[in-house]
C-alpha cells in the first residue's frame, strides 16, 4: 500500500482512538457487565424475581390489576412472563417503572424504576438512556460505525505486514518488549485477535440504532418490509375488553412450551394486543413468533411464527441476539466478553504509546 495512504488513515485511527475511542471504553465497560445478565440477573435480583412455586398461578388480569393498584395513573406498556415456575411476572408501565408480581398469590413483590439495580443502571448507561432514545441511539450508532470502519478495517490495514515471515511474527505477543514498544506490540496483537469479534459486535450494532440499516437489510435479502399490525375492533363505552388471561392461554397454544411471553397491550382504542413469544426450540432467546388479537373479543387476528417469517426478520433478529450474547450460548458469551475486553486493553495500549511518543519527542 502507498505510505501517503497508510500514514492518512494511521492519522485517522490514532486520533479517532484518542476522541471516540473513550465513548468506546465506557460502551465497551458497561457492555461487559450486560454479557452474562441472564445468569447473574436471578442471583444478584433475587428478591425480586423470584416468587414461591406454585401448581396454579393466579390470572393475568389479577396480576396487571395488582400492579397497576401499586402503580396507578400510568398507562401499562408490557407484561412480561418468564416460563419458570418461580419468576415473578414483571408489569412494565409507559413511565419505564417495572412492578413484579407474584405469580401465585398476585401479590406485588417490589417496584423500581426500570433502570435501577445493577444491570438496569449498566443497560441505561450503555444505551444512553439517560437522553432521549434518538439521540442515544445515534451516539451508539455512530461509535458503532467508527469500531467498525476507523478501527477494524483501519487497523487492520495499518497492521497488514509487508511480507509473509512478518506475517507469522505479527501474531506473536513479545514480553521481552519493553515501555512503548511492547505498548505497541500489545495493542497490535490484541486488535488482531479479538477484530472478528469486534468486527461483529459493530456490525449487529448499526440495526439497532438506525432503522435505515434495518430497512436495507431486508432490501438486501429480497425480502418485504414487516406488515402493519392489524387493527382490532373499538370497544365501546361500558363494554369490557377480552381477557388478558385468555389471550395468554390462546398465544400458549400457537408456541407450546414458550420459554418467554411478552403481552402488549392496545395503545389506544381499536389498537390489538400483541403478544410475541420465544419456543422451546428456537435457535436463539430473540426467535420471536408474534400474535396479535383483538382486544374487545380476544380473537385471533394474525399469527408470525418465526420458523416461517422473512430471512429479513431472520438476519435481522439474529444480529441483535449475536450483539447481546444470545449466540453460542455460554462459549458465545465468553467470547464476547474476551472480545469486548480487548477495547480497554486497546485503548489503554493505544493511548499509553502515544504520551510515551509524545514525551520522547
Amino acid at each position: 500500500m502507498n505510505e501517503a495512504i497508510r500514514g492518512a488513515i494511521l492519522q485517522v485511527h490514532r486520533w479517532s482512538g484518542l476522541t471516540v475511542g473513550l465513548l468506546l471504553i465506557f460502551l465497551a465497560v458497561t457492555g461487559l457487565g450486560l454479557v452474562f445478565r441472564p445468569q447473574l440477573e436471578p442471583i444478584v435480583e433475587r428478591r425480586m424475581l423470584q416468587a414461591a412455586t406454585c401448581e396454579a398461578r393466579a390470572p393475568v388480569d389479577t396480576v396487571v390489576a395488582r400492579a397497576t393498584a401499586a402503580h396507578p395513573g400510568q398507562p401499562i406498556e408490557e407484561v412480561e412472563m418468564v416460563a419458570s415456575p418461580r419468576a415473578s411476572i414483571v408489569v412494565r408501565f409507559d413511565d419505564r417503572y417495572d412492578v413484579f408480581v407474584d405469580p401465585c398469590a398476585a401479590s406485588v413483590v417490589a417496584g423500581r424504576s426500570h433502570w435501577g439495580g445493577v444491570f438496569g443502571t449498566l443497560e441505561q448507561l450503555h444505551r444512553f438512556r439517560f437522553l432521549s432514545s434518538w439521540t442515544g441511539d445515534v451516539i451508539g450508532g455512530t461509535a458503532a460505525a467508527f469500531l467498525l470502519v476507523v478501527f477494524v478495517a483501519g487497523g487492520l490495514t495499518i497492521w497488514w505486514p509487508a511480507s509473509r515471515r512478518a506475517l507469522k511474527s505479527a501474531f506473536k505477543l513479545k514480553w521481552r518488549l519493553k515501555g512503548r514498544a511492547f505498548e505497541l506490540n500489545l495493542h497490535r496483537t490484541t486488535g488482531i485477535y479479538v477484530c472478528v469479534v469486534l468486527l461483529a459486535v459493530a456490525s449487529s450494532a448499526l440495526p439497532l440504532a438506525f432503522k435505515p440499516v434495518r430497512n436495507a437489510i431486508f432490501s438486501a435479502v429480497g425480502s418485504p418490509m414487516p406488515a402493519p399490525k392489524p387493527a382490532g375492533t373499538k370497544i365501546g363505552a361500558g363494554t369490557q375488553p377480552a381477557s388478558m388471561e385468555g389471550i395468554v392461554e390462546r398465544a400458549k397454544a400457537l408456541v407450546p412450551g414458550a420459554a418467554d411471553i411478552v403481552l402488549t397491550p392496545p395503545r389506544k382504542d381499536g389498537d390489538a394486543v400483541e403478544v410475541f413469544m420465544v419456543g422451546p426450540d428456537e435457535p436463539h432467546a430473540n426467535a420471536r413468533s408474534y400474535a396479535w388479537f383483538d382486544a374487545a373479543t380476544g380473537k385471533l387476528l394474525r399469527f408470525e411464527p418465526y420458523a416461517s417469517s422473512s430471512t429479513g426478520n431472520k438476519v435481522h433478529r439474529f444480529l441483535s441476539a449475536l450483539h447481546m450474547g444470545y449466540i453460542g450460548g455460554a462459549l458465545g458469551q465468553m467470547l464476547l466478553f474476551l472480545g469486548v475486553l480487548g477495547i480497554p486493553v486497546l485503548g489503554y495500549t493505544g493511548i499509553a504509546s502515544y504520551l510515551r511518543g509524545r514525551r520522547a519527542r
